[in-house]
């Protein structure tokens, strides 16, 4: 793209930062950050960061570093830094990304992380149904094919994409290399036949089991403002960085979301615990903050609650998230069998017993025992 009556090649961007008199822009298709000074500002515009342009890359001759000059702020939508397969992959979350009082799990501000670096803090998502391999438009950069995933419990490695057999294999070392995978996988799989590098280039849908970054932002507006969270089942789809490659989930739309149910266990200065009520549930108490509840009613004891499941940012370790005050008896905790039972008392149940051993007491209930005689009659009263 050459400007008319310019000769300097014009790039499109994003301002990512406004300081004293000069900025940051990244561009769309290619590494690093830009700085520009406000001369280079169009006459009678204000840029903010977040705004788009359009600039031309210079080298200024003091310090020789590369700049951006010439900008002209451009509609919102047109710059896009990834491309995007066609197929819409189904996916389960397994490292959530929320939002918590106008912060996010992923950062805040207008900055746009990295695929690595949402690798890093950002959420995780595990694809468990695949689809048939599409294209994506070709970037004017050439990029390597590299895929950055983890296993579910958040280690990754960057630059490793799975290979037939469920292995990882190392990355292409170069374009040409790329374009010679993607030519093996179409011949091989779907009789088809890519040529030159200037033809849409072939991505593989991940295999079950890939698990791919993302973040806040490449959630759709619709469940932005929520978030995703442990155990949320998604649908997705690849994104491509066309300046460095890097591979991650984008336009994640929620299909159902995973919500537990607990009661109150603890409650401290800001925070508390929660025991959560589920068949396969740990005895491990979750950690909550107080900025987590969602409904505005102050907390008690034994309140009923329901919640999702997210990660400590630090630790790593579960805690609860987006939590919501139930009203009383929407637990159901025992399910009581219809047919009545004769049985005998074994032992009478007492309270607060005095229970001494290991050089220490503690006051206990004892409850009691029944042993089951025989079942009654379906029509035997109460």
């Amino acid at each position: 793209l050459v400007e008319r009556g310019g000769g300097l090649p014009v790039e499109r961007g994003m301002v990512i930062a406004i300081k004293d008199k000069f900025g940051f822009i990244r561009s769309e298709d290619k590494p690093g950050e830009l700085f520009f000074h406000f001369s280079e500002m169009p006459r009678g515009e204000q840029l903010r960061a977040g705004d788009e342009v359009s600039f031309r890359r210079t080298r200024e001759a003091r310090s020789n570093r590369e700049s951006a000059s010439h900008l002209t702020l451009l509609p919102p939508g047109t710059v896009q830094f990834e491309d995007f397969g066609e197929d819409t992959l189904e996916a389960v979350v397994t490292r959530a990304v929320f939002r918590d009082h106008g912060s996010t799990g992923t950062g805040g501000g207008t900055r746009i992380q990295s695929r690595a670096e949402k690798l890093t803090s950002g959420g995780l998502l595990k694809i468990v149904e695949p689809t048939v391999s599409r294209t994506l438009a070709a970037s004017s950069t050439p990029v390597n094919n590299s895929v950055a995933s983890a296993d579910i419990n958040g280690s990754a490695s960057v630059g490793e994409e799975p290979s037939g057999n469920g292995q990882a294999k190392h990355a292409p070392s170069s374009w040409a290399e790329s374009v010679e995978d993607d030519e093996e996988f179409l011949e091989a799989d779907h009789g088809m036949v890519v040529t030159g590098e200037g033809a849409a280039r072939a991505v593989a849908a991940p295999q079950i089991g890939t698990v791919l970054a993302f973040g806040l932002d490449d959630i759709m507006a619709e469940w932005k403002c929520e978030g995703a969270f442990v155990g949320d089942r998604v649908t997705c789809r690849i994104a491509k960085d066309k300046a460095n490659g890097e591979v991650g989930a984008a336009r994640i739309a929620l299909v159902a979301a995973c919500i537990r149910r607990g009661f109150v266990l603890q409650l401290k200065d800001g925070f508390g615990f929660i025991r959560e009520h589920a068949v396969t549930s740990s005895n491990s108490p979750l950690f909550f903050s107080f900025s987590q509840v969602l409904s505005g009613i102050a907390l008690h004891i034994k309140d009923e609650i329901e919640f999702r499941l997210a990660a400590d940012a630090r630790s790593g370790k579960p805690i609860a998230a987006h939590i919501r005050h139930l009203p009383a008896g929407s637990i159901i905790t025992e399910w009581i069998c219809p047919r009545r039972w004769e049985a005998r008392v074994q032992r009478t149940p007492r309270s607060a017993q005095t229970i001494r051993g290991n050089n220490a007491s503690r006051a206990q209930d004892v409850s009691g025992l029944l042993l089951l005689v025989h079942p009654l009659a379906a029509d035997t009263p109460p």
